[in-house]
């Protein structure tokens, strides 16, 4: 249903770039412009309800995230852009070393870990 919706309706409406990525109920949706990204929250909920269905508000928001989103940040005066959890990991924007972009994944377990033996375990859980 969601696909189907954002290949047929969606995406020959938006400027720039656009692209769903879908695992089971799950779901990430990037736009390369921010209007592009706010027309299609604007018509997503309508969409859902039609099938009786809604976002967890938790879980909906609209990020910056890509090459631009480090200089940005940096020019707002903040350390790094925000990071996105999705599907069992926090991605976030990083630099390669040659220092392009590039996006950086870490489990979201060693990520929330609180001592060194829950990370520890993260890491051996990971290992095999």
């Amino acid at each position: 249903m969601l696909d189907l919706w954002f290949a047929k309706v969606i995406k020959p409406q938006v400027v720039g770039e656009a692209c769903l990525i879908r695992y089971i109920d799950d779901f990430g949706v990037c736009f390369q412009f921010r209007r592009d990204a706010e027309r299609f929250q604007a018509v997503l909920r309508p969409r859902l309800a039609k099938f009786h269905l809604e976002l967890e508000p938790t879980k909906k928001r609209l990020i910056a995230f890509g090459r631009f989103a480090l200089r940005d940040a940096e020019q707002a005066g903040r350390h790094k852009p925000d990071t996105l959890d999705f599907l069992g990991f926090t991605h976030y924007c990083t630099r390669n070393q040659q220092g392009g972009f590039m996006i950086g994944r870490e489990n979201r377990e060693v990520v929330n870990a609180s001592d060194d033996s829950t990370l520890a375990s993260a890491h051996a859980r990971n290992s095999s």
